[in-house]
């Protein structure tokens, strides 16, 4: 609004050799009538700050006009100072946000590094004894166990790894979805009926309220990530309490909670922890990458739907997605 608000607008400067003040009583936000009045006509340029087709902001001056009025001269100088000012400051802006990238990929790097490594350690230590233990006799007593445990680390280093695949899919917007008819409510007694042992270890009992088939035109290897996903994340932080899966249809949209009673997350924390690489303050100590929420909510997005986590420290939290249904 008023002069600098229609020169950041049209992108086009305002030059007025001498602007009196009652040349504003009809603009929208009259800036500068009170100065006027008491102080007379004034000359005036403003120019906008542009770089690249986009208007930044602007430059004005202003200067008595019983002086001197400004000349085209001096308006020239002013646009070619706004043009240095525009690219001075859109340059500022791209090293600050790659200054930013390089400390997420060097954040990542690290964490990533930590991470792997330990799952890795185990599996390697796992397939040391096995073939040790093959080697002193083809039948011994504690074989199948640790094949058992070599097959669970290494699943959790390609989990990891799709992790962090994912990330590079993402950001560069070749998530492709391979949709297909899904009953999101048959493949959530699936997964939790896949993970009973990871969910019972955490001594988390699942109550699964699922009354009818919920059907759509998803992609179903990526719900059951997002689904995973939750659960684990259930199952991490919720305290070995119970945790309760509900599916139904509501409305035009199908929608699956997760509820558990765990640790819970403070509300000025709730948005953070969909980000890329973060978690909960309260949380730092439990291992992980800080993706499986970020990736999840870019899942669902993908698919035209929406995440949201309702929680309280202390007192658990309930994640709810949303999916279109088929009209």
């Amino acid at each position: 609004e008023g002069l600098s608000g229609r020169v950041a607008a049209t992108g086009q400067p305002l030059f007025v050799p001498r602007l009196q003040a009652e040349d504003l009583r009809d603009e929208r936000v009259p800036e500068g009538m009170p100065f006027l009045q008491h102080y007379g006509p004034h000359s005036v340029i403003v120019v906008p700050l542009g770089v690249r087709g986009r208007v930044l902001g602007t430059l004005g001056v202003m200067r008595e006009a019983r002086g001197r009025e400004y000349s085209v001269e001096e308006r020239a100088l002013l646009e070619s100072l706004a043009a240095r000012a525009a690219l001075a400051i859109e340059d500022a802006r791209r090293y600050g946000a790659a200054t930013q990238a390089v400390k997420a990929r060097d954040e990542l790097l690290s964490v990533a590094g930590h991470e792997l490594k330990s799952p890795l350690n185990a599996l390697q230590l796992q397939i040391h004894l096995l073939a040790r233990m093959a080697r002193e006799a083809m039948a011994v007593d504690g074989l199948a166990e640790r094949a058992e445990r070599a097959a669970k680390a290494g699943q959790r280093l390609g989990l990891l790894i799709d992790d962090l695949l994912d990330v590079s899919r993402l950001s560069s917007g070749r998530l492709g979805l391979k949709r297909e008819e899904v009953d999101l409510a048959a493949l959530t007694r699936e997964l939790v009926g896949r993970m009973s042992e990871e969910l019972a270890l955490a001594g988390n009992e699942v109550r699964l309220l699922l009354d009818r088939p919920v059907s759509g035109h998803w992609d179903r290897l990526r719900l059951e990530q997002v689904l995973v996903n939750l659960l684990t994340n259930a199952a991490k932080y919720g305290a070995g309490r119970p945790v309760t899966v509900e599916v139904e249809a509501v409305g035009p949209v199908a929608r699956l909670s997760v509820r558990d009673e765990g640790i819970g997350v403070s509300p000025e924390e709730q948005e953070r922890i969909f980000e890329q690489f973060e978690r909960s303050a309260s949380v730092q100590h439990f291992k992980g990458l800080g993706l499986g929420l970020w990736i999840t909510k870019r899942i669902v997005e993908a698919h035209g739907g929406s995440i949201r986590l309702a929680s309280e420290p202390g007192k658990g939290s309930t994640f709810t997605v949303e999916l279109p249904l088929p009209a």
